[in-house]
Order: structure tokens, then C-alpha cells, then sequence
């Protein structure tokens, strides 16, 4: 008899945390990039968006630095540099409809000397007409400005790995509640 009350507790437990899944919508990530058109670095910089939810406007939650052209001698290290941890945020907002991001900014400082002359910065525009520039260096005569610096940074949806159903979590709970039963009616 325990273990059917056991099975129980589990299954409506099981139950309760399906639904709470349904409800919260889950968070997307975002690939971006930045190729150089007009700065003194050649190369390109990549990065991800992480924590936006689909349909609404909001702050990502991260958003980091993957790889970076070896021009740029980081002040950070090697990738992944989170840029939301710098000393300075003045826009992080962004727009998705339908799985894709459609407006938004970040733009970040990290103030090596505390003037603006040796900064590190990430400026990520997602709607054309103001520009992409990355300098994480320290050294503002070396940055990768992005596609002469007027159009949109290459933000698209990231390639992650499938994360179990909730629906698989529920049909476990079945199951195990039919068993229980099973062996109830045995018994």
C-alpha cells in the first residue's frame, strides 16, 4: 500500500510540473555575427543572445562573445566573454515575432581606465541604419566595425539540442500510475 501511495505523490507531482511547463514559455537563444567592412581588424566576430522569449520585447538575459579575429588581443581571454557582466549597459532590448529576432540593441562598455579612450565595447544592432562595432582589447585604434557600419548585425536562431517533451514526462507519470494500479488490483 505504500508503494501505491508512493506512485501516486510521484504521478501527481509529475502531473503538476507538466503543467508548469506548459505555462512558462521557454527561453531562446540567438546566434549573431559580425564581419568587419570598415574597421582596422579583419575578420569576424561571433556571439550568443540568450534568455529572449518569443512574441514579446525584453533584455537578454547573456549575451557573449564566442570568437573574435586574432587582431583583437582580448583584455578577457579567450571565449566565451559575457558582455552583460561589463561596468556599462545603456541598451539591452530586443524584439522577437515568431522565433526571430526583428529590432533590438545591446550596447555595453567595459571601462578599462575608466575613460572612454580605453574601453572595451559591444555594440549589437538588429535593425539596419546604426552600426556593429566590437573592440574588446582595451586599445580603441583596434576594432571590427560591421558592414560599413550601417546595417544589421547576423542575428539568427541558435542550432541547440532537442530537450525532452513535457508530454514524454507525462505519459512516464501514466504509465507508472498504471502500474501501481496494476499491482493494486493484484494485491
Amino acid at each position: 500500500m505504500g508503494f501505491v501511495r508512493s506512485l501516486l505523490r510521484f504521478t501527481l507531482a509529475s502531473v503538476v510540473l507538466l503543467a508548469a511547463s506548459f505555462s512558462a514559455q521557454a527561453a531562446l537563444v540567438f546566434n549573431f555575427s559580425i564581419t568587419n567592412a570598415f574597421g582596422s581588424v579583419s575578420g569576424t566576430v561571433t556571439g550568443t543572445i540568450y534568455g529572449l522569449t518569443d512574441n514579446s520585447t525584453g533584455a537578454a538575459t547573456s549575451v557573449t562573445i564566442d570568437t573574435f579575429p586574432s587582431g583583437l588581443d582580448s583584455i578577457f581571454g579567450s571565449g566565451p566573454i559575457d558582455a552583460t557582466l561589463w561596468d556599462v549597459q545603456s541598451e539591452n532590448s530586443f524584439t522577437v515575432v515568431d522565433g526571430l529576432v526583428t529590432t533590438g540593441r545591446f550596447y555595453a562598455w567595459e571601462l578599462v581606465d575608466y575613460s572612454y579612450s580605453t574601453a572595451a565595447q559591444l555594440f549589437i544592432n538588429a535593425s539596419s541604419g546604426a552600426f556593429n562595432f566590437v573592440n574588446i582589447d582595451g586599445d580603441i585604434t583596434r576594432f571590427v566595425w560591421g558592414e560599413n557600419g550601417f546595417a544589421a548585425a547576423n542575428i539568427v536562431p541558435a542550432d541547440i539540442n532537442a530537450v525532452s517533451e513535457p508530454a514524454s514526462i507525462a505519459l512516464l507519470g501514466i504509465a507508472l500510475a498504471g502500474l501501481g494500479w496494476s499491482r493494486r488490483s493484484k494485491g
